[in-house]
């Protein structure tokens, strides 16, 4: 569910942009991780798992459990910090 992991798909330059303005990226080996958990794991059926920089997970990921972090500091930072590479402000077509 996170927002930016590096991977081919975007230009060096893209990604240089988006680390340029403090974001932290999640690795595709933390994704990895995650998905294994996702598949092993009976107990976390129906949770919202969140690929993120370790700066918010150790792990490189977190069960979000939403019901449990309504109006948390937490969500409210990621959100503002993966929102630095396109702000509502520019609007949609930058």
């Amino acid at each position: 569910m996170g927002r930016y992991v590096k991977t081919n798909i975007l230009s060096e330059d893209a990604f240089a942009h988006v680390s340029s303005l403090g974001v932290v990226f999640a690795t595709v080996e933390d994704a990895g991780q995650c998905l294994l958990r996702i598949l092993s794991d009976t107990s976390i059926n129906g949770h919202s798992i969140f690929v993120s920089g370790r700066k918010w997970a150790a792990q490189g990921y977190l069960d979000l459990d939403l019901e449990d972090y309504a109006g948390s500091a937490l969500i409210q930072e990621i959100q503002e910090d993966q929102m630095k590479s396109a702000p509502a402000s520019l609007g949609l077509f930058v």
